[in-house]
């Protein structure tokens, strides 16, 4: 997330990148959020209450943030994003459906209660991952969701990375999105700002792809943004 609060700002003011959700009902709805990628960054507790973020995304080095963020911003939604050593998902339904449940175990929800969304793997699927690779990466995501849920937390699914993703592809999803929390996208624009269809807001073409056949689509978390 470019712009976020990392070890670069140490020294210097503190900046921001913008974690969007979007709600997909009728229109659009956004609210701006905060990134923060060390607990080092200078002052980032108020940093994040100054803002008035309505949400904040935390990276492992900065979890440690957590309760404190809570206790002055009650009502922030807190996401946090564990770095995983990436594991190939078993092309097996089953077995990927297994392999989720075991990653929301890993996470360290119990050291940091006050995490309200936790993301799983991160730009695991591209355009060119095979129809079955998305199908049991749905079974992948499907189990984490449901350990989630039973662990009294939220899922942020898929943080898809900017430009893949087809709407097709995207279909394969629709039992898991039914039940997941959120999902996540790298909606990054060009150098210039310039924001297009295919590769910023590819987001909305899932989205159309669902309503127009009557499915839910779950709210949207821009879990990285900024500029290439």
């Amino acid at each position: 997330m470019s712009g976020g609060l990392n070890e670069g700002n140490q020294d210097g003011a503190a900046g921001h990148g913008a974690v969007v959700v979007l709600h997909t009902g009728q229109d659009w709805a956004m609210k701006s959020g905060i990134g923060i990628y060390s607990a080092s960054a200078r002052e980032p507790v108020r940093f994040v209450q100054e803002s008035n973020a309505r949400l904040v995304l935390l990276a492992d080095t900065a979890l440690e943030l957590s309760p404190a963020i809570r206790a002055v911003c009650p009502e922030i939604l807190i996401i946090g994003r564990k770095w995983f050593q990436y594991q190939d998902i078993p092309l097996d339904p089953q077995l990927a459906y297994s392999k989720g449940e075991s990653v929301a175990f890993q996470l360290p929800f119990q050291q940091f209660p006050t995490v309200d969304v936790w993301q799983s793997y991160n730009e695991y699927l591209t355009n060119d991952s095979s129809p079955q690779e998305w199908h049991t990466a749905a079974q992948f995501e499907l189990g984490f969701t449901r350990r989630m849920h039973q662990l009294g937390k939220q899922s942020c699914v898929l943080n898809i990375a900017v430009g893949n993703g087809t709407a097709i592809q995207l279909e394969t999803f629709r039992d898991t999105l039914q039940e997941a929390d959120f999902l996540g996208y790298h909606a990054y624009t060009a150098p210039d700002g310039q924001v297009d269809l295919w590769h910023t807001e590819r987001f909305s073409l899932w989205v159309e792809a669902y309503r127009s056949r009557g499915w839910r689509f779950p709210p949207i978390i821009l879990t990285e943004t900024g500029p290439y």
